[in-house]
Formats: structure tokens, C-alpha cells, sequence
């Protein structure tokens, strides 16, 4: 698993700019799939089971799904997301 800083879109529309962000890439299959987890202040508005477009702070970017919330605490909440395409 690798930490990054991303931002996040939704329809070419910024929702914020620089969120950490965990990605791991399984490179054990067949086909390369990648998920992880992101960690959004609780005033972010994004919704579980909508797909949205991140930017990776080293130039890649891919649409995920948000999964499911996994943890709440201090303000920051934990959100599980699985990729959907390719991570280019």
C-alpha cells in the first residue's frame, strides 16, 4: 500500500484538493485491480456508492466507488473505495 495526496471530482467539479490517500495495487491477478482507503473531514460531502474521479499527487488518475465508511474519529472519517477502471 502506498500514501498519496489527491483531489477528488465529481463531473469535472472539484470537491477538494489535497486528501491523503492509500492505494493498494494487487498485481496478482489476471487483471491489475487497485482499492484503498481515503480520509475526508466530516464536513466533506461525498456519497457511499458514487463513483468519483481522483488525481494522484504523482500525475495518475482513475474513477472509484466509494464502498463504505469504515471509521469516524477527530473529525476525519475513514472511507473504503475500490477502483473502477484503470489507474493511469
Amino acid at each position: 500500500m502506498a500514501t498519496f495526496i489527491c483531489t477528488i471530482k465529481l463531473t469535472n467539479k472539484i470537491i477538494e484538493k489535497n486528501i491523503p490517500i492509500d492505494v493498494f495495487i494487487n498485481n496478482d491477478s489476471k487483471f491489475k485491480s487497485w482499492s484503498g482507503t481515503i480520509s475526508l473531514d466530516t464536513h466533506i460531502n461525498i456519497d457511499i456508492n458514487q463513483t468519483y474521479e481522483i488525481i494522484l499527487d504523482d500525475g495518475r488518475s482513475g474513477s472509484i466507488l466509494f464502498i463504505k465508511e469504515k471509521a469516524s474519529s477527530a473529525g476525519k472519517r475513514t472511507i473504503e473505495f475500490k477502483g473502477t477502471g484503470a489507474l493511469n
